[in-house]
């Protein structure tokens, strides 16, 4: 068990992701369960560090903040771009945005970047519509929650285990 705020751990995570990006930080984000859930018994936390210029492209850490795991997700800005508009890592690491996240530097930049997911998602879900019904599609009324459950329902079509999840 933790004793300590949520605000004074995410003051922390900022700072271990901000000595990793150095200067080429754009944005962080906490994701998963500890942006919408934070008790005693959080254990994980889950970030994500969008770069200017990273040589590496994309790479994971693991560090230790006040007895917290943290798992780290860093990546060039423009593979993140490649990926939120056309898929290039397969969505997951775009998607990050598409579940509770907790901005803790650049939050315009993340919002903008959701938007822009979740216009390609929806677009994506109403051609498949269109494809699949087309006799239909003068007459479609959906329920905006459809869109994110199709999102879902598609992700653990091609990989099982993200069931289990908290992206």
């Amino acid at each position: 068990m933790h004793k300590v705020s949520k605000e004074t751990l995410m003051n922390k995570v900022l700072k271990k992701c901000l000595e990793i990006a150095n200067s080429n930080a754009v944005a962080v984000c906490v994701y998963g369960e500890t942006a919408y859930r934070f008790s005693e018994e959080t254990e994980i936390v889950d970030a994500l560090i969008v770069m200017k210029d990273f040589k590496r492209g994309i790479a994971s850490y693991g560090k230790r903040v006040n007895g917290f795991k943290l798992n780290i997700i860093a990546l060039d800005k423009e593979l993140f771009e490649k990926d939120v508009k056309m898929g290039f890592f397969g969505e997951f690491v775009s998607d990050i945005l598409l579940a509770p996240y907790l901005p803790l530097l650049n939050h315009r930049y993340l919002k903008a970047v959701e938007l822009q997911i979740k216009k390609r998602n929806v677009k994506t879900i109403l051609e498949n519509l269109i494809l699949e019904l087309p006799e239909l599609c003068q007459e479609l009324l959906i329920k905006p929650e459809y869109f994110i459950h199709e999102i879902a329902y598609r992700k653990t079509k091609i990989f099982p285990q993200i069931k289990h999840s908290s992206v």
